[in-house]
């Protein structure tokens, strides 16, 4: 987790917080929160991904689409079965 923390401040110094390796970046750091069961933090990481691709890419792309798969995956893991619908 820290290294992924480390890297994603670098590339948003370096790259922009829409760049597309910046935004992998935060997807796998929010992917390592899940293992460790940081669902909350998890959620977070996803949500603010979400968010820059549904602008960048549309809402209809396949990465966005993957990107709500997870948001529904980390609700289902809260029990949070209504929102992950």
């Amino acid at each position: 987790e820290v290294v992924y923390r480390e890297v994603l401040a670098k590339r948003r110094e370096h790259l922009g917080g829409e760049h597309p390796d910046t935004l992998v970046t935060l997807m796998s750091l929010g992917n390592v929160l899940q293992e460790q069961g940081k669902l909350g933090d998890a959620l977070a990481a996803y949500k603010n991904v979400q968010t820059v691709q549904e602008r960048v890419l549309g809402a209809e792309h396949i990465v966005t689409l993957t990107t709500a798969t997870n948001i529904a995956n980390t609700l289902s893991r809260q029990s949070k079965y209504q929102e992950s619908e």
